[in-house]
């Protein structure tokens, strides 16, 4: 369960102190940012946007944004050096962390804000993403205003530490709690399918990206990395890194299985 008002006001004053000293850091001291596991998130989401880039005017959100290189990867990879065809719009609590990511990045829009309090115009953004942050959220909330600000057939990409994979499962059972944020424990997949459902989203897949835990990269020498990844195999042991792709319902109009991407990502699952 997430924490009670007065506990949540405290938790949200140590999550902008950590990350606004963090900012100008943050890659350095999570290295897997910089290894295979984060080219195949940011090729993954490509691939998921690949309908909603193809708009010329297409805005895209991304709600706990960091330091802002999901968002420089995306562009470099989608167009090689920034997106003519898209605005990528960045939003972090922590306004350090929104200065790194315009300093790096002046082409993207960068926003300070809260992402239980969106402050955007209804039905504003094609697409919104939030990577490894709902863990942070309490997701009614958050769920909740990027409905509203997302328009109807819009996608909704979720990336986030999750309880699938057996190793998780396992620590858990046991009483050991990883990385869990706000929560009691790790959301595992279905758990989210179903937030995602009462919350006015239909979702078309998911997407395993990485079976490791993320933290595994700030302990092992670089010279054991490809060992490492011949052993990442998320749909063998299940992934602790998964993304999920919604569509906000639409209250009336094309049906969901018309939607333009719905057939062509037939590879995910739950």
């Amino acid at each position: 369960m997430a924490p009670m008002l007065n506990e949540w006001n405290a938790h949200k004053t140590d999550l902008l102190r950590f990350y606004d000293t963090e900012a100008d850091v943050y890659v350095a001291n999570r290295p897997w940012m910089l290894t295979w596991v984060f080219t195949r998130m940011t090729r993954i989401l490509l691939t998921l946007l690949k309908s909603v880039l193809a708009n010329g005017h297409a805005r895209v959100l991304n709600v706990g944004c960091g330091p802002g290189q999901l968002e420089r990867s995306l562009v470099l990879l989608h167009n090689g050096s920034q997106s003519n065809n898209a605005l990528f719009v960045s939003l972090d609590l922590s306004p350090n962390m929104a200065r790194t990511t315009k300093f790096h990045t002046p082409y993207i829009e960068a926003v300070v804000a809260d992402a239980e309090s969106l402050p955007f115009r209804p039905s504003s953004f094609d697409a919104v993403i939030s990577s490894r942050a709902i863990k942070f959220f309490r997701l009614h909330r958050f769920l909740d205003y990027v409905k509203g600000v997302l328009r109807e057939g819009g996608l909704l990409l979720i990336i986030f530490d999750c309880g699938d994979a057996f190793w998780v499962k396992l620590l858990e059972r046991v009483g050991m709690l990883i990385d869990v944020g706000i929560y009691s424990r790790t959301l595992d997949t279905k758990e989210l399918v179903s937030l995602l459902d009462n919350s006015g989203f239909d979702v078309l897949t998911s997407y395993p990206v990485t079976s490791l835990p993320l933290s595994i990269f700030s302990y092992v020498p670089r010279s054991l990395y490809s060992l490492l990844r011949c052993i990442d195999v998320p749909r063998l042991v299940g992934p602790r890194l998964n993304i999920v792709l919604s569509v906000r319902r639409r209250d009336r109009g094309v049906p969901l299985s018309q939607h333009p991407i719905h057939s062509r990502n037939s590879k995910g699952g739950f």
